[in-house]
């Protein structure tokens, strides 16, 4: 087992709550964890709360839906499900009903493009249940009701995909990265999820979820030498494997992932690299959606980007004047993504019925144009800053979000130590400037770069778009 000391970050706490106005969710946010690893490679991050009487725990392994294996899509999101199915040990819904009777909340799980991640709360004296069920599940996964699942899925995949945006946002990924694994969509493609079989989950998890690809994250009142004892004891037992990702597209399909020595460019982000144009059929309200390659996780201009989203949304932001007040949109909102082989900047309006594609182009090049030759004045950009890491420590005080954060951030491993970057994404949003903000929109969110979607817009009727 390797200990390391507890991270010292930047030392301006105070100052840092004073100038948010949140210093009680400053206070509140554990940003010291300690850290330790286990000889098999596995890491463990501790945030001691010792008035708390609620454990939030959980783990993940550095695989998700952008690794699965060529012609076996949906295999990350199945081996989700699969993993609350029962061990050799435990019947199928053991694990549940163990929870429960321990006073624990039901556990949970995600799946994204990089990362699977399995959550858990408690009563913090059950901290020992915790360790014996989960590692358990790694230790002597068994896969039954296989088809089953696979039905439960295709269910949930239908559930979903009925609403037009997330529709919409599955047909924006297939569109935006075609040379990247991030196009298939984490259900799996119609026939492939239902050709796996028990042997191919088997082999999955065997290769891809080796100690040395998963971080546990414990929030409550935690005793150091007591999880060390538990952590050899029960996740000790994990043999040490090469940490092999099963189903990584070749290497020339992949995105070159040195993330950021430098600041970004327009050279090495993920999705269209010149302007590209698709129209869908009409489901739901009219929508345009314009969507922008940035740059992947971990990289020095995401605090600047996620202040340009800052900027852009809500009814003191940008969008609102340009596209809702000018009555061109019922709405107008940005958001952004980072993953480990790229990221995207989106900006996403629901028009006002007749309103024509052209119009919403317009004004929304208008807005970005001024960005990128403006400087943004002192008063807009500081009270985006505020506005920005004062809702950041606000998610870190609540120690649900921060167990998944931080495992999810943990587990995208674009470097050693990403679990930090929610820990510093404060203090990096309140060191963004002017001259940043200018350079991330010129460079980045050019209208060459654009993958631009209209559904259910009315054909252009004068000079088109612009």
């Amino acid at each position: 087992m390797t200990l390391r000391p507890a991270v010292k970050l930047r030392p301006a706490r105070l100052a840092l709550a004073l100038l948010l106005g949140a210093a009680t969710a400053l206070a509140q946010a554990p940003l010291e964890p300690k850290v330790f690893q286990l000889a098999n490679g596995m890491t463990f991050l501790l945030f001691d709360q010792p008035e708390a009487v609620t454990l939030h725990a959980g783990w993940a392994v550095a695989l998700g839906s952008g690794d699965d294996p060529p012609g076996l899509s949906g295999m990350a999101h199945l081996v989700e499900h699969m993993m609350f199915k029962g061990t050799a040990t435990l019947a199928a819904g053991e694990l549940d009903r163990l929870y429960a009777r321990a006073g624990g909340g039901t556990p949970n799980a995600f799946t994204t493009a990089d990362t699977t991640v399995y959550l858990a709360s408690l009563p913090a004296e059950k901290l020992e249940l915790w360790f014996w069920l989960e590692s358990d599940r790694l230790l002597r996964p068994a896969f039954p009701g296989l088809a089953e699942e696979i039905g439960v899925i295709r269910q949930e995949q239908a559930q979903i995909l009925g609403n037009p945006t997330a529709a919409l946002d599955e047909a924006l990924d297939a569109a935006f990265f075609p040379g990247l694994p991030y196009r298939r969509s984490r259900f799996g493609a119609p026939g492939e999820l239902e050709a796996v079989r028990e042997e191919d989950l088997a082999r999955f998890v065997a290769e891809g979820y080796a100690p040395e690809r998963l971080t546990a994250v414990l929030v409550g009142p935690v005793e150091e030498a007591r999880v060390l004892s538990l952590a050899e004891r029960y996740f000790g037992r994990l043999p040490r494997r090469p940490p092999a990702a099963p189903g990584r597209e070749p290497s020339g399909a992949v995105l070159d992932e040195g993330s950021g020595s430098a600041p970004a460019t327009d050279s090495r982000a993920a999705g269209p690299r010149a302007e590209r144009r698709l129209v869908l059929p009409a489901s739901g309200p009219p929508r345009w959606v314009a969507r922008w390659p940035t740059v992947p996780s971990g990289h020095p201009d995401e605090a600047a980007l996620d202040l340009v989203v800052t900027l852009l949304n809500g009814r003191s932001g940008r969008l609102q004047p340009a596209l809702v007040a000018a009555g061109l949109a019922a709405r107008a909102s940005a958001d952004l993504q980072s993953l480990r082989r790229g990221g995207w900047l989106a900006i996403r309006v629901e028009a006002r019925p007749g309103v024509e594609a052209g119009r919403l182009e317009a004004a929304v090049a208008e807005v970005l144009a001024r960005l990128a030759s403006e400087e943004v004045p002192e008063s807009e950009l500081a009270r985006a800053r505020s506005t920005s890491a004062a809702d950041a420590l606000r998610r870190l005080a609540n120690p649900a979000f921060l167990t998944g954060r931080l495992l999810h951030a943990a587990a995208t491993r674009t470097s050693d130590g990403d679990w930090r970057r929610p820990l510093e994404q404060p203090e990096r949003v309140l060191a963004v400037t002017a001259q940043d903000l200018k350079r991330v929109v010129s460079t980045l969110l050019r209208r060459e770069r654009q993958l631009v979607v209209e559904v259910g817009l009315p054909a252009a009727t004068g000079g088109g778009s612009p």
